[in-house]
């Protein structure tokens, strides 16, 4: 993966924004959440060496965790983020197994948990995949799902986040 943006780091405040979207059924709170993304994703296409397309990617959860939580949260924030920015949003990557839930796991036993988690499945993305995810922790998620775009031959993979732990 190219680069990481972040709204911002994962303190208080923000930490309360996203455990209400993700946690207290709030799913509408992702337009608000999602317009902080228009600054890391606005930074990331004008530091980029090269002009090419931009697709944004929601990191998927699992179909499982989708319906006890009734949303996924990427693929909110992602669809509210496109609308604003006007970029396509392609839903190829799958969350083909189902993994535990990261909090209180060390950056070793976040990747042993996420390895082999996803999958990209159609044609591979032309120009730059932006992985679009709510909180970046040790970067297992975002390295996992990079690499599924990239074994499936997408060329560039970044990522924007709402948050990133210091």
């Amino acid at each position: 993966m190219r680069a990481v943006r972040s709204a911002g780091p994962f303190d208080s405040t923000l930490r309360s924004a996203i455990h209400a979207f993700k946690y207290g059924d709030r799913p509408d709170a992702a337009s608000p959440l999602a317009s902080l993304l228009l600054a890391p994703v606005t930074r990331l296409i004008a530091g980029s060496p090269v002009a090419t397309s931009w697709t944004l990617v929601p990191v998927p959860l699992h179909p499982n965790r989708i319906a006890t939580r009734g949303y996924d949260q990427a693929s909110l924030l992602a669809l509210h983020l496109a609308r604003a920015v006007d970029l396509p949003i392609d839903a190829k990557l799958h969350r083909v197994r189902e993994t535990a839930a990261q909090v209180g796991l060390g950056r070793r036993a976040r990747l042993a948990n996420m390895s082999g988690a996803f999958q990209f499945q159609g044609l591979p993305i032309t120009g730059t995949v932006i992985l679009v995810d709510d909180v970046m922790t040790t970067g297992a998620t975002l390295d996992q799902a990079a690499r599924a775009c990239l074994a499936a031959g997408c060329t560039d993979v970044c990522a924007v986040t709402l948050a990133r732990e210091p």
